[in-house]
């Protein structure tokens, strides 16, 4: 868990408008990790990378993403590999894809990269 959770919190930091970002995600309950906090999954790597630049996200959580939650979003931003895309994301409308590189292995440093890319991107998407 790390780049849906950090695009979750830049993004409704940085909205003027009211809108507000859910972060979702397509393997949560996969790994057993249903609403469970960054902190209790063990993502010291990106509590630790966001509280460098004074963002508390211990308490954000993994939630599933589900059909619903899709048909209700005006738009869909995905991060996670094409092959692991439920068929209800596919070819959808409102699903826009960000190459984003997965740091869950990577040290701090690639965290930060990605921290940053991921911040540049939700600026770039509150600018349309």
């Amino acid at each position: 868990m790390f780049r849906s959770q950090i695009a979750e919190v830049f993004y409704n930091r940085l909205s003027a408008d009211g809108s507000v970002a859910n972060s979702c995600g397509t393997w949560v309950e996969l790994e057993q990790n249903p609403n469970k906090t960054l902190a209790e999954i063990g993502s010291q790597t990106a509590i630790e990378v966001m509280k460098e630049i004074g963002i508390d996200v211990s308490r954000q959580k993994a939630w599933p993403i589900t059909p619903d939650l899709v048909s209700d979003a005006e738009k869909v931003v995905v991060m996670v590999e094409e092959e692991t895309w439920p068929d209800y994301l596919k070819n959808n409308s409102k699903v826009v894809r960000w190459e984003v590189e997965n740091p869950k292995l990577g040290d701090l440093d690639t965290c930060r990269r990605v921290r940053q890319q991921i911040y540049d991107l939700v600026s770039e998407l509150l600018l349309q």
